[in-house]
């Protein structure tokens, strides 16, 4: 007779593995905010010997679901390196912690550890200087005192058997326990959880912690239950959220640069409520580079640089007299000794995945032209068949098609952006056929970079999906992501996109990348909302805008940008555009496709920088560009090109489609515009009805425009 059966019946766990994968640890990455807002400390998740990620989502989602970012909570690793050797496992957390610290420029983290995670953090915090960096650390149903069920771990749970499981305790852990049971305390402030039904780590009171600020007992809770309770999930957010006003640090509210000559004025206001500005760091990126801790105290900082002619990006942080230091504030780009003109975007290579289409990945270049990219900069790639054979191939066809982009803009490198299975090839192309030279970031949309487990759904139909879609990993995918899963980073930069509601691409988290600068999450979006939602396509655009090298390549002098409707009749478009220095004036063109042949619409030299082209078709697409005249009467080379449908008020519809707003504009019936306008109007996944007058659809029966 099996003599732990009646723990195992208990727990509800059939087979000894199934009861040592509930003593478990993972843990959350997190990225570097992309302003200046007040955030959370990052925060580190960890389960114990044999658990995985999953185990700690419910915990993820709750704090997420609370207002905390998702790009400061992110799964870290499986449990492999946790069950062996507590001194290794907590080296392993050690250099978590300090990449965690430098990704997003916070100076502590919090850490929630699960079963006997808890073990290996507190031994961070004693014994590798996790005092200095931790400031609230969360114990779940820690086995900080031995458990009564030491010798049903296997012999593979070496930790178990040797350090942290024996009653009596140890030499190993009476050592981690004498002095103190909470190292670091006030500086590091505790709290434990445990569940009364808790047959795993017992006896109950196993999982206290002599001087811990709070010791919680849940009545009713299990081992595995809870990590998942509402109420033990609020308990921990809470306390979070009290002692956090004494470990967060200021917050850099505004920071600026002011360009005179050769020199940058860089100003910041910081939010003193936390404690007393002591210093700032500045921290420019460019021909100069500029690394300067300032011993300036008080709210506001202001402090000039010498530098030499080019473009610039940078940052600034506050730190208190505590040494807190704050979030960083993104400087906005700016140059020295260089024409003042907005600067041309990288090129962006645009790829589908193994069962898509190029429209599928349509709407967001669609999206990045409203915002001033140019269409001609921009580059759909290849249809789904390419993306369904060998990878390697695939990448060598990509290395080709980079290599042409470059030579036809004269740019020096590239955007690349892979949605689904485009986003394997993608970073394969990138680690072993010379992208890291090539490719400035690098923006992976719903990528199975881990496996998917529907992988028998499709590894028998595309020979590609049969090299990255099984779980566990094929050697392919093993290779591909050893040593590092962003190759060329910090040169390259790497964003991914992932939805909760995403069954394609799952389980979700298949879709990050260990080391990536940002793994944004969006609740709610499947496989290709990702691709249509305005919030992912404006996460795409910013992590663009914020990581563009050197401020991209320079648009030549005296080019008119930015080009934008600004409304429209049935017979006219209004435009707006930035002008230049140092010329006579603006002629505006138009045409009834895209990329000409242009037709003139001013009939004199325009002196401002708007224009209404009127005389037009109702009904019809137009397409617009703005030169700009010299002195000699020599023209500039074109703006930016944009594109309207005229109105037709008074017509009678020639057709009515019903649909979600979201489908209308995957259609091709509206453009983004028209996208957000209806979306904001009556709900993104609302349905409702489109009339057909002329080229044009309008929600207005009477053919009046959006």
């Amino acid at each position: 007779m099996n003599p732990f059966r009646w723990l195992l019946d208990l727990t509800g766990h059939r087979s000894l593995a199934g009861l040592l994968a509930a003593i478990s640890i993972t843990a959350l990455t997190l990225m570097a905010p992309a302003s200046a807002q007040a955030a959370h400390n990052p925060i580190i998740l960890i389960p114990g010997m044999t658990g995985t990620p999953a185990n700690m989502y419910p915990m993820r989602d709750h704090l997420v679901s609370h207002g905390w970012d998702a790009n400061r909570v992110y799964p870290w690793t499986d449990s492999g390196q946790m069950n062996v050797d507590m001194e290794a496992s907590a080296q392993a957390i050690k250099a978590k912690v300090d990449q965690v610290l430098q990704q997003t420029g916070a100076r502590k983290v919090v850490i929630a550890a699960w079963s006997a995670g808890t073990i290996a953090t507190r031994n961070y915090i004693k014994n590798y200087g996790g005092d200095q960096k931790v400031s609230i650390f969360v114990s779940f149903a820690g086995p900080h005192h031995g458990i009564s069920i030491w010798q049903a771990c296997t012999q593979s749970n070496v930790a178990c058997r040797t350090q942290w499981g024996p009653i009596p305790n140890t030499p190993w852990l009476q050592a981690l326990n004498a002095g103190t049971e909470v190292p670091g305390w006030p500086n590091v402030r505790y709290l434990t959880i445990r569940g009364s039904m808790d047959f795993n780590a017992t006896p109950v009171d196993t999982a206290v912690l002599a001087g811990a600020d709070e010791n919680v007992l849940f009545n009713g809770l299990n081992h595995s239950t809870v990590i998942t309770d509402a109420a033990a999930l609020t308990k921990m957010r809470d306390f979070i959220l009290k002692w956090e006003k004494t470990t967060t640090g200021p917050t850099v509210t505004s920071c600026s640069a002011t360009v005179s000559g050769t020199s940058a004025t860089v100003k910041a206001s910081a939010d003193e409520s936390n404690g007393p500005v002591v210093s700032y760091r500045v921290q420019l990126s460019g021909p100069t580079g500029v690394d300067d801790v300032a011993s300036v105290a008080g709210a506001n900082f202001s402090k000039s640089y010498t530098l030499s002619d080019g473009a610039y990006t940078g940052t600034v942080t506050a730190t208190d007299n505590a040494g807190r230091t704050s979030p960083v504030c993104q400087l906005a780009r700016f140059s020295i000794g260089v024409p003042s003109t907005p600067a041309e975007h990288d090129p962006i290579v645009f790829m589908t995945g193994a069962s898509g289409d190029l429209s599928k990945i349509a709407p967001l270049k669609d999206y990045l032209q409203s915002q001033g990219w140019k269409a001609s900069r921009m580059f759909l790639w290849k249809d789904s068949s390419n993306f369904q054979g060998d990878v390697p191939a695939t990448a060598r066809e990509m290395s080709a098609k980079v290599d042409e982009v470059l030579r036809t803009t004269g740019a020096s490198k590239i955007v690349l952006v892979g949605f689904s299975s485009s986003a394997v090839s993608g970073r394969y192309y990138i680690k072993n056929l010379g992208g890291t030279q090539k490719v400035s970031q690098f923006i992976s949309i719903a990528g199975p970079h881990h496996g998917i487990s529907r992988y028998m759904e499709c590894q028998y139909l595309w020979r590609s999906c049969a090299q990255w879609g099984p779980i566990p990993l094929t050697p392919f995918m093993v290779e591909l992501n050893a040593g590092t899963e962003v190759p060329g980073s910090p040169t390259v930069k790497y964003l991914t996109l992932r939805g909760t509601a995403d069954t394609n691409a799952s389980p979700t988290d298949t879709a990050m990348l260990t080391g990536a600068d940002e793994n944004a999450l969006f609740q709610g979006l499947d496989h290709y909302t990702l691709i249509t939602n305005p919030q992912a396509q404006a996460k795409v655009r910013d992590f663009i805008l914020a990581h563009e090298e050197g401020g991209g390549d320079p648009v030549p002098d005296g080019v008119p940008s930015h080009l934008a409707v600004t409304s429209s009749t049935s017979n006219s478009v209004s435009l707006t555009w930035t002008g230049v220095s140092g010329v006579s004036g603006y002629n505006v063109y138009r045409a009834a496709a895209a990329n000409g042949p242009w037709t003139r619409a001013n009939a004199s030299l325009v002196g401002g920088t708007s224009f209404t082209v009127s005389g037009l078709s109702a009904g019809a697409t137009y397409y617009f560009v703005v030169r700009a005249q010299k002195s000699d009467g020599t023209e500039s080379a074109d703006s930016n090109q944009v594109s309207r449908t005229t109105g037709t008020d008074g017509q009678t519809p020639s057709e009515t489609v019903t649909a979600p707003v979201y489908t209308h504009y995957t259609a091709g019936r509206v453009g983004y515009a028209g996208y957000i306008t209806l979306g904001t109007r009556y709900g993104y996944a609302t349905s409702i009805p489109l009339y057909r007058c002329g080229t044009m659809w309008t929600d207005k029966q009477s053919c009046a425009p959006l």
